[in-house]
């Protein structure tokens, strides 16, 4: 399968990652990318392998999977048109934080690490204006992980929550499993 470029063109433009960027951008980033096609039940990525490139979703839906056992699965996402998986990968070459499988026939973009790193090299702008999105959208993530995570410990918000140690202590991160372990058990 190869999608047609006004396609790419349209399907990128319709994500707030790359609404921003100006024709001759627009055009840099295109020639990143590849058609790729999943059939239904099929892994697109798998938590844990190396995070070497990006996929845009053009067609099809996708459910993201974090692994609580080897072998067990919990949902925590379903993703459709326009949404992506693994931008992270963009940025560093850590591994993958989750599984994705495609629920149905799933078309999708793929930008790969290495070619994103070569044009980032030549200092495009337009590299650095999708760095910056992906940098935004973590924010975001991260400030609603935060929330949950105060609701999982507080969830009546009947009164303040005690203080935890520094967040960069080790007592902080064992006080927060413990606290969320109490809310679940």
């Amino acid at each position: 399968m190869v999608l047609p470029r006004e396609h790419i063109a349209q399907v990128l433009t319709s994500i707030p990652m790359f609404s921003g960027l100006d024709k001759q951008e627009l055009g840099e980033i295109i020639r990143l990318t590849r058609s790729v096609e999943f059939q239904a039940g099929q892994t697109i990525c798998r938590q844990h392998e190396p995070g070497d490139s990006m996929f845009v979703i053009a067609t099809g839906r996708a459910e993201v999977l974090i692994s609580k056992e080897p072998g067990q699965f919990i949902p925590v996402a379903k993703l459709g048109p326009g949404e992506l998986i693994g931008e992270l990968a963009l940025i560093d070459a850590q591994p993958r934080s989750a599984q994705v499988t495609a629920l149905s026939k799933l078309e999708a973009l793929q930008i790969m690490r290495s070619d994103f790193q070569k044009l980032q090299d030549k200092f495009r702008p337009a590299t650095y204006k999708v760095t910056r999105r992906i940098a935004l959208t973590v924010c975001a993530r991260l400030r609603a992980t935060n929330q949950n995570i105060v609701n999982a410990i507080n969830p009546n918000n009947e009164e303040p929550l005690e203080e935890l140690p520094a967040p960069r202590s080790k007592s902080f991160w064992q006080g927060l499993v413990e606290k969320v372990k109490g809310v679940q058990g």
